[in-house]
């Protein structure tokens, strides 16, 4: 977290409020680090007097959602306060909870040689998260122009990001989150990097099944999980029976069973005309 803080800014057209501007009023700061608890308590107040009344608080290694603690308001309980002290002392970073309206994974490719360092853009896939925040598909198109336009700002801010990070000596793929978002007061602000995974990304994974679309189609590489895999896939199947989802198709990306036995996490390519209606799909699966 420390690392991806350092470069976790806001690029908006207009002028947007956020809690933690900064002096610069096109590139601002998103959230902020925090050590001890007077600073805490001042990044939130700053949170909820720019209007989020929701904050989201995480430790220096979290990712898709997962061990991070959401709060509303000023009030801090018991239960809240213990989970803080844990995680005071190595730092924590404090961050409205925005309306999300568009999301996007950026997937790069660092190779080192010698002492010089080559940055390539693999690809750019939407990205679909549930309420919680956490991971359940990655858009993808055959011809992504489309993405790479509309994510122009935040492909360039990622070139730097992974420049910084191949300086601190990493070669390998990264995928750096970035998202679309309204203010309280109906503003439109770019959060140009909101994670830095230093490592092979699901959307990365994603990438890979475009040549399975035709240059018409978008496809939602898919997670499901929950209950067995066989299930979901039945249902999927009889889902896609509806006239709303005539023109949709599914390709079954891995098995259902495993050394004879039903497994409970698959995936699956959902191809359509367009992303509306994958993700409408998605939607009702899940």
């Amino acid at each position: 977290r420390l690392f991806s803080a350092a470069y976790d800014h806001v690029d908006a057209e207009n002028a947007v409020t956020l809690p933690f501007a900064g002096s610069l009023s096109t590139e601002k700061q998103f959230g902020t680090m925090v050590y001890d608890m007077p600073s805490l308590k001042s990044a939130v107040h700053h949170t909820v007097r720019s209007g989020y009344s929701h904050w989201v608080v995480k430790p220096q290694i979290s990712h898709a959602g997962r061990n991070c603690l959401r709060c509303a308001g000023l009030k801090i309980n018991q239960q809240q306060q213990a989970w803080l002290n844990a995680r005071l002392p190595a730092g924590l970073y404090v961050e409205p909870w925005v309306k999300r309206l568009d999301e996007a994974g950026l997937q790069f490719d660092i190779a080192l040689t010698g002492r010089s360092s080559t940055v390539k853009l693999i690809g750019v896939t939407g990205l679909k998260n549930d309420t919680r925040g956490q991971y359940t598909g990655s858009i993808i198109r055959r011809n992504d122009e489309d993405m790479l336009s509309q994510w122009g700002a935040a492909i360039e801010h990622g070139r730097q990001v992974c420049e910084a990070a191949a300086h601190a000596g990493y070669s390998g793929p990264v995928g750096i989150d970035a998202f679309r978002f309204q203010t309280p007061e109906g503003g439109i602000g770019t959060r140009l990097c909101g994670d830095v995974n230093a490592r092979m990304t699901m959307g990365r994974l994603a990438l890979a099944l475009r040549h399975y679309l035709s240059v018409s189609e978008t496809g939602l590489w898919m997670l499901a999980a929950g209950q067995q895999f066989s299930t979901f896939l039945k249902r999927m199947r009889k889902t896609l029976g509806q006239s709303a989802f005539r023109d949709v198709g599914a390709m079954v990306s891995s098995p259902e069973n495993l050394s004879n036995r039903p497994v409970f996490c698959g995936s699956v390519l959902l191809i359509g005309p367009n992303t509306q209606i994958v993700s409408r799909l998605a939607d009702e699966l899940l």
